[in-house]
């Protein structure tokens, strides 16, 4: 009995083991995340359209009090200003935000027009990129 045997650690993975229809359980995944991304591109339109309203809220606010002379009329041009910046500032955040999900958007919509496509169907040149791509 002087043979260590190993049987595996609790909790670990003995492998994966791939359907036969891996490929369109990809798409299921790939359409799962679209669906996700749209509903966040969605959300996020509505919170930079909100906050596009705030800022010519403000704005107009800002000019309106611009041409005070005291100090008080002053100290609210200012903090008026301040959160204008931070609006704007939200705002331009928002827009590049929605720039990446509508990136990813448009390259899972290609990914998923991929995968459904034949083989017999791909043009000859898409299977020689592949090719070359695989080969090394």
């Amino acid at each position: 009995m002087d043979d260590l045997i190993h049987t595996g650690v609790m909790g670990m993975r003995w492998g994966r083991r791939s359907s036969k229809s891996a490929s369109s359980a990809n798409i299921k995944n790939l359409s799962n995340k679209n669906d996700k991304l749209e509903t966040k591109l969605s959300k996020t339109i509505t919170k930079s359209e909100k906050n596009k309203v705030k800022v010519g809220k403000l704005t107009t606010k800002l000019t309106k009090r611009g041409g005070y002379v005291t100090s008080i009329g002053e100290a609210m041009a200012k903090t008026t200003g301040r959160k204008l910046g931070r609006k704007l500032h939200k705002v331009k955040n928002l827009d590049k935000k929605i720039a990446r999900i509508n990136k990813r958007l448009t390259t899972n919509k290609q990914s998923i027009k991929t995968m459904k496509t034949q083989m017999k169907d791909l043009k000859t040149a898409n299977t020689a990129a592949g090719k070359a791509f695989y080969n090394g």
